[in-house]
């Protein structure tokens, strides 16, 4: 038995990152979301052999959550990392798979957000381990064309997956069974073995050097802006509540009536 193959799970709440592990490790006693509420709380590990090869896959909590904030998962993302790589463990990431549901046509801005949080967090020598998973595909019926125009959106220069596409991520579309889930793994297998094993995330590295103090790293300083721009504006919204004057707005309509 060679070393580890780690290969991190990331998506929004639904993109079927643990029915990916499920149907991948044979294991059916993973807990799989049936509805918009996230299931995985924390990053979980699942361990299993492809090929004869040892792989362990991080499901971590989804994004889009009607409970936490993409901010807070990062964060949890962020502490996992720490904790994982205290003592004598490496973390050497060898593949992250991007779970991407072909029916999220639009592109908004929580999108962009996360997106650049996740960059952060990859650095760039890492996005050539990137691989965008499509999912829900056997949930369409016509019209595939349609769909397919978002992901070639997301493509384009400057949008959401232009500059990791550029710089090496791949596109595959995962058909919801094992031969395709072991199918995306083994090309993280092959692309890691010709590359010479896995790569140092770039927060892995800042933790490190700031002994585990989130906020002194590019992520935590990119969360502290997103969260004061957010303070911001609810500020600018109760300065706007605040000054307007319902009686003149009562008189303006008596007037004109």
């Amino acid at each position: 038995m060679g070393r580890e193959v780690l290969i991190g799970l990331i998506g929004v709440t639904g993109s079927g990152k643990t029915t990916f592990a499920s149907i991948a490790s044979g294991q059916s006693d993973l807990k799989i979301g049936r509805t918009l509420r996230s299931c995985t709380q924390e990053p979980q590990v699942v361990r299993f052999e492809v090929d004869g090869h040892s792989i362990v896959l991080v499901d971590t909590p989804g994004f889009d959550d009607d409970e936490r904030s993409d901010v807070e998962i990062f964060q949890i993302i962020a502490k996992w990392l720490w904790l994982y790589n205290s003592g004598e463990r490496r973390l050497l990431l060898d593949g992250l798979i991007l779970f991407h549901p072909i029916t999220a046509n639009r592109i908004g801005g929580t999108e962009r957000e996360r997106t650049r949080l996740l960059q952060t967090i990859l650095g760039e020598n890492a996005y050539k381990r990137v691989i965008i998973g499509t999912t829900m595909w056997d949930d369409l019926r016509n019209d595939d064309d349609r769909f397919t125009h978002g992901i070639d959106g997301r493509l384009e220069e400057g949008e959401v997956w232009s500059e990791m596409n550029a710089k090496g991520a791949t596109i595959l579309r995962h058909n919801n069974n094992k031969d395709s889930a072991h199918g995306i793994i083994r090309q993280i297998i092959q692309k890691s073995e010709v590359e010479g094993g896995g790569v140092q995330l770039q927060l892995r590295q800042e933790l490190i050097d700031v002994k585990g103090n989130v906020s002194k790293t590019r992520v935590g300083r990119e969360v502290k802006r997103h969260i004061k721009d957010k303070l911001q504006v609810l500020n600018d919204n109760l300065r706007e509540l605040d000054s307007s004057n319902p009686q003149a707005q009562v008189s303006d309509t008596n007037l004109q009536s």
